[in-house]
């Protein structure tokens, strides 16, 4: 129509926050052989199994040339555990962050299981409060996610000490990019 002006609206694609998952799984090759293969795994959506099997491909080659299979050719994957671990928390803008050590020692009553921890995290100050508390909530989460009882079970553990030091040490958990 005579008068009116049209704009165009420009769309971007909005990359996705990657998420922190701990995996466990199966990889087996055409001669069914298998071997385990799995970690801290940063994807940007819960991974299917095709995609597991994609990204450990190397890894589960390796594994199976350690064991003197040389020519597997990894085929199917079982995925015996993915769990979604806590964001770590974002630093704030502000001043320069520092690194914080965390020593920790917790347990868990309802698996019976306790560890001593250990994580750098980045902070401009020293952690404290709700902030501290994130933190170990990560470390657990991610320590009950190797055993394979998952992270959900880190909000019934108990602290049984705490210490925060400042440190040079390169940080445990730097932060994320977008995928």
């Amino acid at each position: 129509m005579a008068g009116q002006e049209t704009h165009s609206v420009l769309v971007f694609d909005t990359p996705k926050k990657l998420r922190r998952f701990h995996v466990a799984a199966m990889v087996i090759d055409e001669e069914n052989n298998s071997v385990w293969v799995g970690g801290f795994l940063n994807w940007p959506e819960r991974p299917e199994a095709e995609d597991l099997l994609e990204h450990y491909r190397a890894d589960a080659i390796a594994a199976f040339a350690h064991q003197d299979i040389d020519d597997a050719r990894p085929a199917t994957i079982h995925v015996a555990q993915v769990h979604e671990l806590p964001d770590v928390p974002r630093t704030p803008v502000g001043p320069p962050p520092k690194h914080w050590h965390i020593d920790l020692d917790f347990v868990c009553h309802n698996v019976k299981f306790g560890m001593l921890l250990e994580a750098v995290f980045s902070w401009p100050e020293e952690p404290s409060g709700d902030t501290l508390s994130a933190m170990t909530h990560v470390m657990i989460a991610d320590a009950l996610s190797v055993r394979g009882e998952g992270p959900s079970w880190a909000d019934e553990a108990e602290i049984v000490t705490i210490a925060v030091r400042e440190t040079d040490e390169p940080t445990t958990y730097p932060e994320l990019p977008a995928a």
